[in-house]
């Protein structure tokens, strides 16, 4: 499982300062193991046991990040959306700059349909603020990125879809905010939308009710 190890390098390097040459000697030794034979806790247990205290610290505020979805739920709408596009055989995909264990609990625990397509941090070399992650998921969907539309409640994550070219649709997007003219569709509920699809030609219509 290399991704762990090169997910664990990027992870630390971004969080801890400094830490370079710890961090590099923890990749070569990860490296050296027999990868193809090592399951996820042995390539683990050789990064741990060598890494600072305080970087496995951040190891584990990491996982009790993914582990606590105590009161997560969906936002009014969401997860009939989300089966609306299956319905109707629309390609969607989850973009977040989190890690896969915390991208996929907190997705799960509110009982959203699960996506075909992931992308978290693990995926990009450039993570926000670069568009990196947008431009991965319209690779994923098999799209332009101008084709797709990126619906987000975060001002940094409304920035980052148009930098990468797409349509956005954005849930509270506070007046005076930067670029709000650029924004396609402003909604406060997933519940506004209305989604049309034209049989046999592939042309998706979003609406506001």
């Amino acid at each position: 499982m290399i991704w762990i190890a090169r997910w664990l390098i990027r992870y630390l390097m971004l969080y801890i300062a400094g830490e370079n040459l710890a961090v590099e000697l923890v990749y070569q030794k990860a490296m050296s193991c027999t990868i193809f034979m090592a399951n996820q806790q042995s390539v683990l247990s050789v990064i741990l046991c060598q890494i600072p205290q305080k970087l496995k610290f951040f190891y584990w505020l990491e996982n009790l990040e993914a582990a606590n979805t105590s009161g997560i739920v969906a936002l009014p709408g969401a997860i009939a959306l989300l089966e609306q596009l299956n319905t109707f055989a629309i390609p969607w995909a989850i973009v977040t700059s989190g890690i896969v264990p915390i991208a996929f609990n907190r997705s799960k625990a509110p009982g959203l349909p699960e996506p075909k397509h992931w992308v978290t941090i693990e995926r990009v070399e450039h993570g926000k603020p670069q568009p990196d992650p947008f431009l991965l998921g319209a690779q994923l969907l098999n799209l332009p990125a101008e084709a797709c539309i990126e619906v987000e409640d975060a001002q940094a994550g409304i920035y980052f879809a148009l930098d990468a070219g797409c349509e956005v649709i954005a849930v509270h997007a506070p007046a005076g905010m930067p670029r709000r003219e650029e924004i396609s569709l402003i909604i406060k509920s997933f519940t506004e939308l209305n989604i049309s699809k034209l049989n046999n030609q592939g042309i998706v219509t979003v609406t506001q009710r």
